[in-house]
């Protein structure tokens, strides 16, 4: 019995894909979370505020220097007997380069007003900008193995580059003792590492090639470019709260909400696993329409929706406990604000699943409005509650968005791709 079991285990692609992104994921996540402690023990909250506040302007970026590229060629590579995906990465990133360097120059030009807006040193407005070009890098290569269907190459590449990150953190902040500075340092410069590393991959694995195309590099700006401001509502949803709280209550306030948001990202390490074996399993299954496949794509979708609020559930009640073993004192008052911020996970995986439908179809504006739309009440709930709830109006604020970007995106998902989402369970 027990061999046929495994057997049948190992004939499900899915299953051994979707398991060793997340055997990966989590070894990629438990780098930087063991790092947590030492980095709270290390700076004091108002000194991490200022590393979160680096992160959100890094994530904040990528939309504009990468260009979404790498949704790009994802989204291609299913089409290579119509695409010459090699020119078409090459062209890309040409692209990427040419965006990167102007947004370099427009933050020159404006880094005063940038500085007292983020509350960010003037003096290091550069280091967001070169790490989110690196991100572009990085995001591509490990794309390019996900439609191979590598996982373990991507579980390797992914863990590797964690494992500079770290190397160099500790570097820069426990030997050196750069604090904030050496943190932001040393991600910068494991970014920067990336970008040579994936260009010698690529080349060897054929990916890249001298040779760029004019139409190549339209065809990515047409699909990227709609997408800009669906990242953009993103990261507004994500990580705007830290400025809100940073301006309303302190950058000290700011260092606690992110320690918790640290923590509650173990939820979201199994939405990105899920993700990336469920992407290309479900494109091709939606491209071929046999209604068995649809019922089955339904089934699954159902069933991890129940995993991820069942796991999130767990998470909650076991978070104050280990807090008050993991982190410094200093960051205890982040408890009470776990459990809103692990709901608010929970309709940002439920958003992301029906996203991947509108990423296939193409109809990737109707990602932006929903995401831009979202992104405005999550500023205007944040201006509200924050200063009537502290930390936790933050995370109320992101539940509230995350909903209103869950519902519309179903509802257009559900009128681009036809699926039986209300009629599966009469063919169970």
């Amino acid at each position: 019995m027990t061999p046929k079991i495994f057997s049948k285990i190992k004939q499900n692609t899915f299953f051994v894909s979707t398991s060793i992104y997340g055997l990966s994921g989590i070894v990629n996540s438990l780098i930087p979370f063991v790092l947590l402690p030492v980095l709270t023990r290390v700076l004091s909250p108002a000194e991490y505020g200022v590393f979160l506040i680096y992160i959100l302007l890094v994530n904040g970026l990528v939309p504009f220097t990468g260009l979404i590229i790498s949704r790009s060629i994802v989204r291609n590579f299913i089409d290579q007997d119509k695409v010459d995906i090699s020119s078409y990465v090459s062209s890309c990133f040409l692209l990427s380069t040419i965006s990167t360097l102007l947004v370099f120059g427009i933050i020159t030009l404006s880094s005063s007003t940038l500085s007292e807006l983020f509350s960010f040193p003037e003096n290091w407005l550069w280091a967001p900008v070169i790490a989110s070009y690196g991100q572009t890098y990085l995001a591509v290569s490990l794309g390019l193995l996900q439609m191979n269907n590598k996982p373990i190459l991507y579980g390797l590449t992914r863990i590797g580059h964690s494992l500079l990150l770290a190397a160099f953190t500790i570097y820069f902040v426990l030997y050196l003792d750069w604090n904030w500075e050496g943190a932001v340092f040393g991600h910068v410069l494991a970014m920067t590492f990336f970008i040579p590393a994936a260009l010698y991959v690529l080349s060897l694995t054929k990916y890249i090639k001298l040779n760029v195309s004019y139409e190549y590099a339209i065809q990515a700006v047409k699909y990227g470019a709609p997408l800009i401001p669906h990242l953009i509502g993103t990261v507004v949803i994500t990580m705007i709260d830290r400025i809100f709280i940073s301006h309303f209550i302190g950058m000290e306030a700011s260092g606690i909400y992110g320690s918790g948001y640290q923590i509650s990202l173990i939820l979201f390490l199994l939405i990105t696993s899920f993700n990336q074996a469920f992407t290309p399993w479900l494109f091709p299954r939606i491209k071929a329409g046999k209604e068995k496949t649809k019922l089955k794509i339904v089934k699954v979708t159902y069933a991890y929706f129940i995993i991820l609020m069942a796991f999130a559930f767990m998470l909650s009640l076991i978070s104050a406990p280990f807090i008050r073993i993991y982190l410094d004192e200093a960051y205890f008052a982040a408890i009470e604000v776990i459990p809103w911020l692990l709901c608010s996970f929970v309709l940002h995986g439920m958003y992301i699943m029906f996203g991947n439908f509108l990423y296939y179809s193409k109809n990737t504006g109707i990602l932006s409005i929903a995401t831009l739309i979202a992104a405005i009440i999550n500023i205007l709930l944040n201006w509200i509650l924050i200063p009537l709830n502290g930390i936790v109006g933050a995370a109320q604020a992101s539940i509230l968005a995350f909903f209103f970007a869950f519902i519309f995106t179903w509802y257009f998902s559900t009128k681009k791709v036809k699926m039986p989402w209300f009629s599966f369970y009469k063919r169970i």
